[in-house]
């Protein structure tokens, strides 16, 4: 038996390629390898080059999708935006912070 026999013909393999990345868990491989494997055609990527655009694009894809995973489950609260900000609470921090650095402060009548 010969390599190119072990080889399926270009339409099985287009056929095959979703259902064998889809039992693999490469999601961002089987929604994006037709589009990249046409631009790698246009501008003649070597397979090496494809490749590694595909693991790329999947790699960023589950660092994002960490990242939201990880937020999402740390239960932080909402950010708010500084509309609703107390800038009481920080002021009285700062002159108590500045106050415990410099004990003569009240003694010296200087603001």
């Amino acid at each position: 038996m010969t390599a190119s026999s072990l080889v399926p013909r270009s339409a099985a393999v287009e056929a095959a390629l979703p259902l064998l990345l889809k039992q693999l868990k490469l999601a961002r491989f089987r929604s994006h390898w037709q589009p990249l494997a046409q631009q790698a055609e246009t501008e003649g990527w070597s397979p090496c080059q494809f490749l590694h655009a595909l693991c790329e694009q999947e790699c960023d894809h589950r660092l994002v999708a960490r990242r939201q995973r990880l937020l999402r489950d740390a239960h932080l609260p909402w950010q708010k935006g500084l509309d609703g900000f107390d800038q009481q609470q920080i002021e009285a921090k700062h002159c108590l912070q500045s106050w415990k650095k410099d004990r003569q402060w009240p003694t010296s009548c200087k603001n």
